[in-house]
């Protein structure tokens, strides 16, 4: 009888104590604000020339000579790889030769029909003869016209027996070899811009709306996978078709002056941009993540019965975006200078007395 007494004198008044531990739950706040936070976008990118063509050469021949080593830079009109052409020069050469008969044809013709002309004023021949000069006049210059869009086409044609750079920039691909075969249009170099160079992002679709409405104040930066260096970036163009990863393109153009990037490289960017709209935010500290996925912060409520002690209550929130330690938060439950938890918020029970810490009050006062 006695022990029995002797147990209840000790459990009572340590049951009692239990509330005095939960109002001794020393916490630590923050107010909700509102602010508009930086939104960012982290991708990983690739390094492409922004401006990348297959040459082919329009004849087909046998490659007399290459120009060009893969990794060479060229200018624009560069002679990059000649076919033989022999042939079409013999026939050029032998064009020009009739060319220089038919030009005298002409000019015997003209002189033909001037004589004509003077004697048809002086009745000394027939109108037939006159005009008959006049015809072969014009034959002569008709043939020295057709010779002439020959000796063109045969230019034109040893001009298709070369292959140029149509601009300047790098030998990226070299397949052409002396004493090869071509044929007609078959690739014999890829020619890549080398100072101009785009990076391309793959952007998931649901920031295509922020992203379209805020092309001209978007902040972007550049750094190299492997060496860490940084530089900027400008926005190229947004490609309005998503793919089958329901992911857009996004091009940036890179200024490549210094020789910094190759195509090919990786990169990182980092694309960021303001909201129009202030949000509510919070400290990260006050978000507790609950194992059924849910997010929730705890809002200290003023007990007015007790001086300096408040009650916690969980407010379920959803999460935005998150910068320098704040976070954007959305709930009909929380108002600008709401108190939330950010110490002591990881054993809270519903409806649990909470003090806050002096450094707290101090803060608030």
């Amino acid at each position: 009888m006695k022990l029995s007494f002797l147990f209840a004198a000790v459990v009572i008044p340590f049951s009692l104590s239990i509330p005095f531990i939960h109002a001794q739950t020393l916490v630590s706040v923050d107010n909700v604000k509102l602010s508009r936070i930086a939104q960012s976008l982290t991708i990983n990118g690739n390094v492409v020339a922004a401006r990348e063509v297959d040459l082919a050469n329009e004849e087909a021949g046998k490659v007399e000579r290459v120009f060009v080593e893969l990794g060479d830079y060229v200018e624009q009109g560069q002679l990059l790889l000649q076919l033989r052409d022999e042939d079409t020069r013999w026939q050029l050469r032998q064009a020009q030769a009739q060319l220089k008969s038919d030009k005298a044809q002409v000019t015997l013709a003209k002189l033909e029909e001037q004589r004509s002309a003077q004697l048809l004023r002086r009745d000394a021949v027939s109108k037939g003869v006159a005009d008959e000069a006049l015809a072969e006049l014009t034959r002569s210059q008709a043939i020295t016209a057709v010779r002439e869009a020959e000796i063109a086409r045969l230019q034109d044609r040893l001009q298709r027996h070369q292959i140029k750079a149509p601009f300047a920039g790098l030998i990226s691909q070299r397949i052409a070899e002396q004493g090869g075969w071509l044929a007609q249009g078959a690739t014999a170099f890829r020619l890549s811009t080398h100072n101009k160079l785009r990076v391309e992002l793959l952007i998931p679709e649901r920031y295509y709306g922020q992203l379209s409405a805020r092309q001209t104040s978007l902040a972007i930066s550049l750094r190299q996978l492997e060496t860490g260096a940084q530089q900027a970036a400008k926005l190229e163009r947004i490609i309005p078709i998503a793919n089958q990863q329901r992911s857009f393109m996004l091009w940036l153009s890179v200024d490549n002056t210094n020789q910094q990037w190759i195509p090919g490289m990786s990169a990182v960017a980092e694309v960021s941009w303001r909201e129009d709209s202030a949000q509510l935010t919070v400290q990260e500290d006050a978000l507790v993540r609950k194992a059924d996925g849910s997010i929730i912060v705890w809002k200290a409520i003023s007990k007015e019965q007790v001086s300096d002690t408040y009650e916690a209550v969980a407010v379920t929130v959803t999460v935005g975006h998150s910068k320098a330690g704040r976070v954007e938060v959305h709930s009909d439950k929380l108002n600008v200078g709401d108190q939330v938890v950010v110490r002591g918020n990881e054993l809270l029970k519903p409806q649990q007395a909470i003090r806050l810490s002096s450094s707290t009050v101090k803060q608030e006062r």
